[in-house]
């Protein structure tokens, strides 16, 4: 069945749709499988599995795939609804891509107005249209169609350094780093513990 069909449309999307994903697979030859069905890792094995072993990368919207993955032993990056953009993004630019699931019964579930009314009780604007008009703390711009999701290039120096200097201001001024807090800010900036000591005593050396 065409997923047109399957979700009402009195016309083809040319996508099909099955319950067998090892036919699906050999059928379409996928470049990349959208996984998007439960938030544990072992929930989603058996698929991961069969994907994996036919070579096809998968992409997740799992809230806890992540850290499920890396008890398994498995290479992964998730993070949640942001996944599902990414996936969104990533099947645009390949050839053919297949999808087989269901709807998540697991993880936050909150819609995104319990994210969205604090936003504009703080005076944040919050929209419809081209997500390029994102303005932090000023203006939330939601995609008015998948075709506006992006991969935009950031800054990760940048990012490191921001979150570096949140955790210095969270800190009374007599405070002092110890070994276990400098490694843990290494493996949060994904850098050495050299780095985060570095950026450390240049911010301190700005605010003192």
């Amino acid at each position: 069945m065409d997923v047109g069909r399957a979700i009402g449309l009195e016309r083809d999307l040319g996508l099909a749709v099955g319950i067998d994903l090892r036919t699906i697979i050999e059928q379409t030859r996928p470049d990349v499988a959208i996984q998007s069905i439960c938030s544990n890792l072992a929930d989603a094995m058996g698929e991961v599995r069969i994907l994996v072993g036919h070579g096809v990368p998968v992409i997740s919207s799992a809230e806890r795939l992540h850290a499920s993955a890396l008890a398994h032993g498995v290479a992964a990056a998730t993070s949640g609804n942001s996944g599902a953009a990414v996936a969104s993004q990533a099947a645009k630019a390949v050839s053919a891509v297949s999808s087989c699931g269901r709807p998540s019964t697991q993880g936050a579930g909150k819609h995104p107005l319990a994210q969205l009314n604090p936003a504009r009780c703080m005076g944040v604007e919050v929209t419809r249209g081209d997500p390029r008009d994102n303005r932090p703390g000023q203006h939330i711009v939601i995609p008015a169609h998948p075709s506006q999701f992006a991969d935009v290039d950031v800054d990760l120096d940048h990012v490191r350094r921001s979150y570096l200097h949140d955790a210095i201001d969270s800190l009374p001024e007599d405070a002092v780093l110890g070994d276990v807090d400098l490694d843990f800010l290494a493996a949060e900036t994904r850098s050495s513990r050299h780095y985060v000591q570095e950026i450390l005593e240049a911010l301190r050396g700005k605010t003192g």
